[in-house]
């Protein structure tokens, strides 16, 4: 029924309005959440961290916001952490399920089934775990976006969603007091963030978007797809 609701707005030109104004919507109820529990789920996830005795480390905009705002960006709606590959536990899940983690969706790539990301969501509040891959003198994870033209259900079904590649320089990780949390962090932290967002990161960007801060990324045929519980 999604489907077809989609051609039909494809067909008469709404999609994309539609789609902004149901964006719109979903961001400004998970930044609600986020605000109410976001330093609670980041506690949360110290606590899987020491369980399994591996860094969970802060990356993207949650990294962005510890180094920058010594907190979370004021604008942000959800948390951003990363994982070696190496690291993840086959029973991830269970474990992320019994501290109160809901498991939400997974992302993969068909060619080996590897794992690219974990979807969580913690009393509102949404964790996206982004698994690392080395390639020496690089980590890389992977980020999808939108398919170009067909409903996420169609897509997953059928060519999956566009995705590229994100270097990093490697490594080692270290913790650091985050919001009155232990929290891991890449121990240079501050040379990701220039490959990330460039040398301006410290210069706040609202309405920043990847695509005209292309640094480090590797354009790839892959596609991802996605498994739900």
């Amino acid at each position: 029924m999604k489907t077809v609701a989609v051609k039909i707005l494809h067909k008469i030109g709404f999609f994309k309005p539609f789609s902004n104004i149901y964006t719109r919507w979903i961001d400004k109820r998970m930044r609600k959440s986020f605000r109410k529990y976001g330093t609670e789920t980041l506690t949360q996830v110290a606590k899987v961290a020491l369980e399994i005795e591996k860094p969970i480390f802060l990356i993207f905009g949650t990294l962005l916001g510890a180094i920058r705002e010594k907190g979370f960006i004021p604008y942000d709606n959800d948390l951003d952490v990363g994982m070696l590959i190496e690291d993840r536990p086959e029973n991830m899940i269970e474990i992320m399920k019994a501290h109160g983690f809901r498991y939400y969706q997974q992302s993969y790539l068909k060619n080996g089934n590897r794992i690219t990301e974990e979807a969580y969501d913690y009393k509102g509040v949404r964790l996206d775990i982004f698994y690392l891959y080395k390639q020496n003198p690089n980590f890389y994870c992977y980020l999808f976006d939108r398919h170009e033209t067909k409903s996420k259900e169609e897509a997953n079904k059928t060519d999956g969603f566009p995705t590229v590649k994100r270097l990093l320089t490697a490594d080692s990780f270290e913790k650091r007091m985050f919001l009155n949390t232990p929290m891991w962090f890449p121990s240079n932290a501050e040379k990701w963030l220039e490959e990330l967002y460039g040398k301006s990161y410290m210069t706040p960007i609202k309405n920043w978007k990847m695509d005209a801060h292309e640094i480090r990324i590797e354009h790839i045929n892959e596609r991802v797809y996605r498994r739900f519980e």
